[in-house]
């Protein structure tokens, strides 16, 4: 399932607005960190070269963190100014303003760029079922992703870098006496958008052991994905067979229980 939420920065979060005019050429920026608004503290942006009457490109991004923001290459020039190398959390706002007469409000929505994933398994308790327990998974993997990406200020669009031939893991952590429902961290996935592969190379549910793997679903850049897997096991114990077994010869020569 896809999730839209709105929710609010943590405090103390960076983020960065930049402004460019017209002719696509910076005119003004300016780092903030987040905090609840208090009307004794200046969150103006003060910038006496923006003209009345005129419009411009607002855009912000943040890495989602109280770190050090990433530098743009060619940050001048609206058109050239790209994010180079993202590998973490990317969120990014752009909007055109005519200014006006006295104070301007600039409300700013972040959006997430890339993927989230949570993975939850569920064993099945139903009817015979009942008692069935997760002993031992490999995380699930998702591809395709990438180890990072360029990110282009002026259209939002990726260039995706180096492909993770494994996948980006999605970590779990099983206890010793095993658990019936667990459910992942949630982990950005760097992915661009086309058909995705979700893979358990191995997991135990009582005594079987075997592997899992989804195909042919798209995780679209911006979304964040609660999967959640229901897994019914056959039965909890070894068959052990009594009585008498009668084998019975047809005359292909095949015998047939």
């Amino acid at each position: 399932t896809t999730q839209s939420t709105l929710r609010e920065l943590a405090i103390g979060t960076k983020f960065m607005v930049l402004v460019y005019n017209a002719s696509n050429q910076l005119v003004a920026e300016r780092e903030y960190t987040y905090a609840p608004y208090n009307p004794n503290q200046d969150n103006q942006l003060k910038y006496e070269n923006l003209i009345k009457g005129e419009t411009y490109t607002f855009v912000a991004y943040s890495i989602n963190s109280k770190e050090r923001l990433p530098s743009i290459n060619n940050k001048q020039r609206f058109l050239e100014a790209t994010l180079p190398t993202v590998s973490t959390e990317l969120l990014y706002y752009k909007e055109k303003i005519t200014v006006g007469n006295g104070l301007n409000y600039l409300n700013v929505r972040l959006k997430h760029q890339f993927s989230e994933v949570r993975t939850t398994i569920e064993i099945d308790q139903t009817g015979t079922l009942a008692g069935s327990v997760l002993l031992d998974m490999t995380s699930p993997l998702v591809t395709p992703s990438y180890q990072s990406a360029d990110f282009q200020i002026n259209n939002g669009q990726k260039k995706y870098n180096t492909r993770i031939s494994s996948g980006t893991a999605l970590p779990v952590i099983i206890p010793s006496n095993g658990i019936k429902t667990i459910t992942s961290e949630p982990v950005f996935v760097i992915s661009d958008g086309t058909n995705s592969t979700f893979e358990i190379p191995s997991i135990r549910i009582n005594q079987f052991t075997k592997s899992m793997r989804i195909s042919n679903f798209v995780l679209t850049p911006g979304v964040r994905y609660n999967l959640k897997l229901e897994i019914g096991c056959p039965c909890l114990a070894d068959a052990i067979p009594s009585g008498v077994l009668d084998v019975a010869t047809h005359n292909s020569g095949n015998p047939k229980v």
